[in-house]
């Protein structure tokens, strides 16, 4: 338009002067109403910006504080199960303390009655052997003793023949 406005004032028939003093203000104008648009439209694009900067700004807000609500829904219920699982576990790990504890027992107390039985049958060997040996040792006395009494005899047979024979002599 501003070459139709040109072509306009050039084919008029006004002088020169006023020609260019036209065209001089009419690009002046031109040149402030573009300024005007173009502040106009900073200023727009820039209350755009902010308001769209605010919609982005709370968008993520939200986001965030949804994400991190879910995380610590998450979090609290991984904390129950984490608890429900260690109060199964402390369960678990007792019931079998209880068993271990009822087979040392019961293992224990076979031991002790092994060990009882043992010592009883070598008590019985022992006292078997003590019978042997009294009885071995009554025995070897015995034989001692009349091997004793037959020596004494045979002593005094030959004590009373020695007597004899020097009585004789």
């Amino acid at each position: 338009m501003a070459v139709n406005f040109k072509d306009l004032i050039e084919s008029s028939e006004l002088n020169e002067e006023a020609r260019s003093s036209i065209l001089e203000a009419w690009e002046s104008r031109l040149a402030e109403a573009r300024e005007e648009l173009a502040s106009e439209l900073r200023e727009e694009f820039a209350q755009r910006y902010e308001h769209d900067k605010g919609l982005i700004v709370e968008a993520v807000d939200t986001f965030i504080k949804e994400r991190v609500e879910s995380e610590m829904v998450e979090l609290a219920e991984d904390k129950k199960a984490v608890a429900a699982e260690r109060v199964t576990y402390k369960k678990a790990v007792s019931e079998h303390a209880k068993k271990l504890d009822k087979f040392v027992a019961e293992q224990l107390a076979k031991e002790v009655k092994e060990l009882r039985d043992e010592r009883a049958g070598v008590q019985q060997h022992v006292s078997k052997l003590d019978d042997f040996v009294v009885e071995q040792l009554s025995t070897e006395l015995k034989e001692f003793h009349e091997d004793k009494q037959e020596l004494v005899e045979k002593k005094s047979q030959n004590g009373s023949r020695r007597q004899k024979t020097t009585c004789r002599s």
